[in-house]
């Protein structure tokens, strides 16, 4: 229930703070294919014993394309799907006494490389909107016009987190501050480019209050969250000369409890609720054009945990969330009403023969109403794409994780994933004025994701251990679109068809001067070693007699990797 509203869930990163009573950190350095080289220096330093810290670090990461820019069978020279990042980040902890504690984190993430390799495998319109790649070198993505095509992006972050123990109660105050600009250029055709990016700020606050009651079988929070975002939505067709850049503010507040209640020693019931009010302004930066609309929405969740042993939880949950209402960027006078969803879930985490082998597994259901969807409306007289409430939806699937330990040294490990994913209601047009009925078609991705790994761990003197690994990971074959799109494709080209990728390593960990592992590593690595060719992503659209694009994914590479502990 805390933090941003979100439809379904969020990943919640924690990242390593300070040590307040040690001095240390690593240096790591990487060289491999296409010229890459990555540098990473992390340092922990007290300050005040066990009370002021700071932890900093910076990575520096370049790499040169591995494909080249071409139109038809030329050339031009320019590579793609490089890679120059930088990032630095700093910690600071402040802990004067046991009951107060202040946490600041900064950091900051720059990119400046080519795009993707990006390819058509059709052309559409004459070539005027699509131009299909003909190069039989799969490294080879549309490069048509003078200006090289790029992306670019800044963020910079700054948090503060302050903990203030109550006795009774623990009081949480999280701020936050982020800024981000990106601007990117694609082609898929000499006559077109587009320019894509954003340039936005964001201001949150965060108020918790937390604590344990009734001899400890209650654990409960309340929470307050408010956010502040304006920034500026760059979208521009370049070979059109066409324009809708907006301005857009989005502010908004809520309320929250969640509450764990210990019905026995071994059965857990938790439940909670929030309520989210928002406000969204748009305004066109070309036209005179903007709107303004507010959207609540109340999120709640209601879960039971089962805990027979410390090794065993098995647990089942239902939750209602929601995406806001949003105004429409291309139709500024169309504002869409909040997508909500139902999810169930039921799951089994488990360790076993003690504790050898880990399995995790779990089943979902999910029911979404109201889905906002840029497509055709069918209810216009003239052909136009609309962000609309357009469709509803169930996914549902499964996914399960074992890891086990046959032997000292080795560890084997294996995941599955199944995802089906369709529309249940949902009515298109075809661009054409014909009304289309797409219930019932696939909303896109891979239904079956699977990896497979192992590594074996072994002692080569009294001071170094070597390790042999290799993982195997296999993602099906993905729907980019349904019937009434692939009808108008050639065959296959309304799917990603499915690839399986080979990774393994070979490292070396040298014990310090004091006899502990860790000391210094040497690891030489390879990815995608049986040197795959597959695409990465796609879209295909019905449009123009068909659009079928491509994103290119990594060939084979090699590395070494060695990283010191100080």
């Amino acid at each position: 229930m805390f933090g941003k509203n979100t439809t379904g869930g969020v990943v919640n990163v924690v990242t390593k703070g300070p040590d307040l009573d040690r001095f240390g950190g690593y240096a790591k350095f990487t060289y491999g294919s296409f010229e890459r080289t990555e540098a990473e220096l992390v340092a922990n330093l007290p300050l005040v014993e066990d009370k002021i810290g700071v932890r900093v670090g910076t990575a520096l990461t370049h790499r040169d394309g591995f494909g080249r820019g071409g139109a038809g069978l030329a050339l031009t020279g320019r590579e793609l799907a490089d890679d120059d990042e930088i990032f630095v980040r700093g910690s600071l902890l402040f802990r004067p006494g046991e009951a107060l504690s202040v946490r600041v984190n900064a950091d900051y993430h720059t990119v400046d490389e080519s795009t993707s390799i990006f390819r058509s495998l059709r052309s559409a319109l004459g070539g005027f909107i699509a131009l299909k790649s003909i190069n039989p070198d799969i490294y080879v993505g549309n490069d048509f016009r003078a200006d090289r095509p790029f992306v670019r992006s800044n963020e910079f972050n700054l948090n503060g987190t302050i903990e203030v123990d109550l006795g009774a109660a623990t009081l949480s105050s999280i701020t936050s501050y982020r800024t981000q600009d990106s601007l990117t250029l694609v082609q898929s055709a000499p006559s077109t480019a587009v320019l894509l990016g954003q340039q936005s700020d964001l201001y949150a606050q965060e108020l918790r209050l937390a604590g344990i009651a009734v001899d400890g079988r209650l654990k409960w929070q309340v929470g307050a969250f408010y956010s502040d975002e304006s920034g500026v939505d760059i979208d521009v067709l370049k070979g059109f000369s066409l324009d809708t850049t907006t301005a857009a503010s989005n502010k908004g507040w809520s309320v929250f409890t969640q509450d764990s209640f210990a019905l026995t020693d071994t059965l857990t019931l938790t439940g909670g609720v929030r309520y989210t009010h928002e406000k969204r302004r748009v305004r066109s930066l070309v036209f005179t054009q903007a709107n303004k609309a507010s959207f609540d929405g109340v999120s709640w969740l209601v879960g039971l945990d089962f805990k027979p042993n410390s090794d065993t939880l098995l647990y089942a949950n239902v939750s209602r969330g929601f995406r806001s209402g949003a105004i429409d960027q291309d139709n500024i006078a169309t504002i869409v009403q909040p997508e909500f969803v139902l999810n169930y879930e039921v799951g089994l985490k488990a360790e076993l023969f003690d504790r050898r082998v880990r399995f995790n597994s779990a089943a979902f259901y999910s029911d979404y109403t109201d889905i906002q969807r840029t497509s055709f409306d069918p209810n216009s007289p003239v052909p136009v794409t609309v962000l609309r409430n357009a469709a509803q939806a169930t996914i549902w699937g499964f996914e399960g994780e074992l890891n086990a330990v046959p032997v000292a040294g080795l560890t084997l490990g294996a995941t599955v994933g199944y995802t089906n994913a369709k529309f249940d209601k949902f009515l298109d047009d075809n661009g054409q004025g014909v009304v289309i009925d797409r219930s019932d078609d696939p909303i896109g991705g891979p239904r079956w994701q699977l990896s497979a790994s192992g590594r074996y761990e072994f002692d080569i003197s009294s001071v170094a251990k070597a390790g042999l690994q290799a993982n195997y990971f296999w993602i099906g074959k993905a729907i980019l679109a349904g019937p009434s799109v692939a009808a108008v494709l050639a065959p296959g080209e309304a799917i990603l068809n499915s690839y399986g990728l080979l990774n393994a390593q070979i490292d070396l960990d040298i014990a310090d001067l004091g006899g502990n592992l860790g000391g210094l590593n040497i690891a030489l690595f390879g990815t995608n070693i049986l040197d795959k060719e597959y695409y990465a992503g796609g879209i295909a659209l019905a449009l123009f007699g068909g659009v079928s694009n491509r994103i290119v994914g990594e060939p084979r590479q090699w590395g070494i990797r060695i990283t010191k502990e100080f």
